[in-house]
């Protein structure tokens, strides 16, 4: 027995050794870093972080402690930021339990662990007598969603693709950015529509990474034909395969689309949880995410949403077990090239937004955005290899004294690798520089392709007038019963929608009865799901001026903001609109200035103008009562 456990501790060790090998070590830092970032917690993370660090020429604090940190960098959850007020954090609070995989249950046929992560516990089902809530000897809550039988398929394959979207700033105005590159996650077997003798063959139809890495038939390291590619590269290959069938941009722009509508979905609880994080209620932390959106394209080219990771994956390396018990690791060429660009750019994005919120002189915040983001165009330009860690002069060495310094060299030889000419990506439309940073694209508000989508943004009026109800106390996310009854007595919405003091407790308790074991949080009330829940029946019955219900006459959407401003107004919080983004308003006053740019002497000209601009206007104004 002893020389067995030898054996392991030795198959332990090797194993150990090899992650370390293709470790980034810590190397030197600069002395005048413009940004320092604070890497305690970064875990996983770390190698890529690192990367993107050195080559945007910040300095990293691995061991915390000492004067605070401009960013904090979280691997796993949210967590506060020592820094105060002028510092920011990698996470947002609350929105792991947000994007769980819960849902309202339907006859459908994949199967998905609620809170689970990898591919473990998914399985295919037929009818809900094969449904096992019984995994490793304990109850499990799930996800049953539909199976999508018709994939869209490369080479026989079915894939889906792992899109990377930032989300910078949700309060007061939500800044959405998409990585123009991704992953292609390829299955190993080839692709057959699902019945009673390959309904098991889960390297078919699951397109996870975590369970196909395990067949011999994966193949690592190619972006063009392994089983994990680029996202342009599939974009090329399918404007190959299909020619005129395969509109590329029309594609980018449905995913694009699909992004910002998950993202406003989520938002308003998403600020409910910030704000009652913040350092005084109401008060908002600082707070960007990298978010990984994972997208199936059907046959038609239709982008489906499978799910939102809200901590997707940033490791560079990827491990192939020997014998049981004993792995290898080595760089996934194409890991580094989608994520190492990914995190670079969406820290200088970071960095350009936390200088624009400061009070400092406007020369100051000029030349260390320059400097960011001429760092990022040396590197998109430079012929050398994206891996290669250079040293640069005036540096001091600053050395992790867990780190071994002589591993730097083997470093650099394990991740050099040949990036293949991949031609152009298949992209028509050029991005506007005003709102794009290396490879990260604003979407939202951005240049303005989605600005119908902020009709959509009412409900986060809804999230102020829920933190309101519950009394502005801090760390409080749930109404309780008697704030519950007071909102709906001050809002006379007996009057308004025929809910009587009776009714409200009826629809409290069984609002109650049906959230308390969806929420993580042990404390007694209704948290924001379930009151907008109820809101939206309460805005079924709602009566203009007293008068008859609108139940035939007005949309859901009309119906939910017109009851919304009302109650807004009855609580001393305004009417709630949606705000205009810079763009937009830019927009409308250069629209407001054309008539003044005509002649006077030719009136009808003057009049035609006149016209075309407030027919502009009318498309870009956000109308106080949205339709």
């Amino acid at each position: 027995p002893q020389v067995l456990l030898d054996r392991l501790a030795e198959a332990k060790r090797y194993s150990r050794l090899t992650r370390a090998r293709i470790a980034v070590p810590f190397g030197v830092q600069p002395r005048d870093a413009p940004v320092r970032v604070d890497t305690t917690m970064s875990h996983t993370n770390l190698d890529v972080v690192r990367l993107a660090i050195k080559q945007l020429g910040w300095r990293e604090c691995p061991s915390g402690g000492g004067d605070p940190c401009e960013i904090c960098w979280n691997g796993l959850s949210y967590a506060e930021n020592p820094g105060g007020e002028d510092s920011c954090v990698n996470r947002f609070p609350g929105i792991g339990d947000l994007l769980h995989k819960s849902g309202q249950p339907a006859p459908c046929y994949i199967v998905k662990p609620d809170a689970g992560a990898q591919g473990g516990g998914i399985y295919l089902i037929r009818s809900a007598a094969d449904y096992s809530r019984q995994q490793s000897g304990r109850p499990l809550s799930h996800i049953v969603q539909t199976y999508l039988d018709s994939p869209l398929l490369l080479d026989g394959y079915k894939f889906d693709l792992r899109l990377y979207v930032l989300l910078l700033e949700a309060d007061p105005t939500p800044r959405v950015f998409i990585c123009r590159d991704g992953l292609a996650r390829f299955c190993t077997q080839q692709y057959a529509a699902p019945n009673a003798d390959n309904l098991g063959a889960n390297l078919m139809h699951l397109t996870n990474y975590s369970i196909n890495k395990r067949s011999r038939a994966f193949v690592h390291g190619n972006a063009e034909t392994g089983s994990k590619r680029t996202f342009s590269s599939v974009l090329r290959q399918l404007a190959a395969s299909m020619g005129d069938s395969c509109d590329v941009l029309a594609l980018r722009r449905s995913i694009e689309r699909l992004c910002v509508k998950t993202t406003l979905a989520v938002l308003p609880e998403l600020l409910v949880n910030m704000r009652q994080r913040g350092a005084t209620v109401g008060q908002s932390p600082r707070c960007f995410q990298i978010l990984g959106f994972d997208v199936l394209i059907l046959s038609d080219l239709t982008p489906v949403l499978l799910e939102v990771n809200s901590c997707p994956s940033l490791r560079l390396d990827y491990e192939v077990e020997l014998i049981p018990g004993v792995s290898e690791y080595f760089i996934s060429p194409v890991d580094v090239q989608v994520k190492q660009a990914l995190v670079r750019d969406s820290l200088a994005t970071v960095e350009r937004w936390m200088l624009q919120r400061t009070d400092q002189k406007a020369t100051k915040p000029a030349a260390h955005s320059s400097r960011s983001e001429e760092k990022i165009r040396q590197n998109q330009t430079a012929p050398s290899n994206d891996l290669e860690l250079d040293e640069t002069e005036n540096m001091e060495t600053d050395a992790d004294p867990g780190t071994d310094t002589n591993n730097e060299n083997d470093l650099e030889q394990d991740m050099e690798t040949e990036q293949p000419d991949q031609g152009p990506i298949v992209e028509s439309e050029p991005a506007d520089s005003a709102c794009t940073i290396g490879c990260m694209t604003e979407i939202f508000p951005g240049s303005g392709r989605h600005f119908d989508l902020q009709r959509l943004r009412v409900l986060e009026g809804l999230a102020d007038l829920f933190l309101t109800a519950c009394g502005g106390r801090r760390g409080c996310v749930k109404l309780g019963a008697t704030a519950f009854r007071g909102l709906a007595r001050k809002c006379s919405l007996q009057r308004v929608c025929g809910l009587s003091m009776a009714d409200a407790n009826i629809l409290y308790i069984d609002l109650q009865r049906r959230w308390e074991y969806l929420s993580s949080d042990p404390t007694g009330g209704i948290c924001f799901q379930a009151f907008a829940e109820g809101f939206f029946k309460m805005a079924e019955n709602f009566r203009m001026g007293g008068g008859q219900s609108r139940r035939d006459s007005a949309s859901m959407l009309d119906k939910v903001s017109s009851l919304l401003n009302h109650c807004c107004d009855c609580m001393g919080l305004g009417e709630k609109q949606p705000q205009q983004s810079l763009q937009q308003k830019q927009k409308i006053n250069h629209q407001q200035q054309l008539p003044t740019l005509v002649s006077k002497s030719d009136s009808n000209r003057k009049r035609k103008v006149g016209k075309l601009a407030a027919e502009i206007r009318e498309e870009v104004l956000i109308l106080p009562e949205i339709v």
